[in-house]
């Protein structure tokens, strides 16, 4: 499903993840990364913290609130 995106020179993917050699980070035009230590069960089932990615969500998006509201002040 991504592949359809990849290509197309007016999208822009973008991926957070905390492995920049990942596939999806691969595929992506822009990659976010954290530090964290990978933690496997039985080598399939990460276990790897998905917090540091939900707060550079967060704060992406309190950004843009911010902008927004900043913007919403001058017209």
């Amino acid at each position: 499903m991504l592949n359809d995106f990849v290509n197309n020179p007016e999208v822009n993917i973008i991926s957070i993840t905390s492995n920049l050699e990942s596939t999806i980070a691969r595929m992506s035009r822009y990659a976010l990364t954290y530090r964290a230590t990978e933690e496997r069960i039985h080598q399939y089932y990460d276990l790897t913290s998905q917090v540091p990615c939900l707060y550079i969500i967060e704060a992406l998006l309190r950004e843009l609130r911010h902008q927004e509201v900043v913007q919403h002040r001058f017209e």
